[in-house]
C-alpha cells in the first residue's frame, strides 16, 4: 500500500515538473502568437487630375496643381514666367502720374514686351466711371504706350480700350476728394465684374492705386471735407483702403502711393 502511494506521489511530482518545464517556468500560459500576416501595402498607381492654376505673370512663374483621385496625393508643375506685361488704368490725374515712368521701370526690370493703357478723365470718380461703362459712353481720352512714347485717342469708350489688348492687370483708383470716404467706393465691384466678364484675358487681375492727401496749403474746395488738414486726409484715405479695398479678394495688389508721398513729406 505504501509502495503504491509512493509511486503515485512520484508520478504527481513528475507531472508537475513536466508542466513547469513545458511552460518555461511560467505560471501563466504564454500569449498566443498570431499566424495571420499583415498584407504589404501596395504603392498607389497615381491618377493625377488638374486641381487649380496660378497663372504666370511678367517675371514671375505660375503653377499648375494636380491631385491624385485615388489617394489625394498632390504635385505641381511650374509655368514659366512671361516677359510681357500689359497694364490698363481706369482713372484720372493720379493714373497719369502713376504711369508716367512705368514703361522705363518695366524695361529696367527685364520685361521685353510692355503695353500700357490709361483711360483718363480729370477728377473722375468711381461712380462716374461706372456710369460711363454701363452706358458705353465715349467719354475717355485713351492714352497708350508700346515703345516708351505715349499716344492718345479722344472720345473712346471703356469697352473699346478693354478689348484693345489682353490686359494682364487693370488698375483702379478714386478721385482725390472722395478718396477717404468708403461710401463712394460702392460701384467698384461693378467695374471689376464688368472687366472680368468682358476682358479678352480670362486671368486678368486687379490692382488699387492709393491716392495721396492734398498739400497743406491746398485751396481746393474738397479739402474742406477733411477740415483742411493734410494729416487727417491721409489718415482717412489709409483707413478707407484698409477697410474697403484690402478685404476684397478680387484685388491682387495695392500700390501704396499715398503712403509713399506722406512718408516723403514727413
Amino acid at each position: 500500500m505504501r509502495t503504491n502511494k509512493f509511486i503515485s506521489a512520484i508520478c504527481l511530482i513528475l507531472a508537475l515538473l513536466f508542466c513547469l518545464m513545458s511552460c518555461n517556468g511560467q505560471t501563466t500560459p504564454p500569449e498566443t502568437q498570431s499566424t495571420v500576416e499583415t498584407p504589404a501595402q501596395t504603392e498607389c498607381a497615381h491618377n493625377y487630375v488638374e486641381n487649380g492654376t496660378v497663372p504666370a505673370m511678367a517675371l514671375k512663374d505660375g503653377e499648375k496643381k494636380f491631385i491624385c483621385s485615388l489617394c489625394s496625393a498632390e504635385r505641381s508643375e511650374p509655368i514659366p514666367a512671361t516677359k510681357s506685361l500689359k497694364v490698363l488704368a481706369i482713372g484720372n490725374s493720379f493714373t497719369i502720374d502713376g504711369m508716367q515712368h512705368l514703361w522705363n521701370i518695366c524695361k529696367s526690370g527685364g520685361v521685353e514686351e510692355i503695353v500700357l493703357g490709361n483711360l483718363h478723365i480729370g477728377s473722375c470718380t468711381i461712380s462716374i466711371h461706372w456710369n460711363n461703362i454701363k452706358n458705353n459712353n465715349k467719354a475717355y481720352t485713351y492714352y497708350k504706350n508700346t515703345n516708351n512714347i505715349w499716344t492718345n485717342k479722344k472720345q473712346t469708350a471703356f469697352l473699346d480700350a478693354l478689348k484693345d489688348e489682353e490686359w494682364d492687370i487693370v488698375v483702379l483708383n478714386q478721385a482725390s476728394g472722395d478718396n477717404g470716404f468708403g461710401s463712394t467706393y460702392k460701384n467698384m465691384d461693378n467695374i471689376i465684374q464688368y472687366v472680368k466678364e468682358n476682358s479678352t484675358n480670362p486671368d486678368v487681375s486687379f490692382a488699387w492705386h492709393m491716392g495721396w492727401a492734398y498739400q497743406q496749403d491746398c485751396t481746393r474746395a474738397n479739402f474742406s471735407k477733411y477740415n483742411n488738414d493734410q494729416l487727417k486726409m491721409y489718415q482717412m484715405i489709409s483707413s478707407t483702403v484698409k477697410e474697403v479695398v484690402l478685404p476684397k479678394q478680387t484685388v491682387s495688389a495695392i500700390i501704396p502711393a499715398g503712403t509713399a508721398i506722406q512718408n516723403l513729406r514727413t
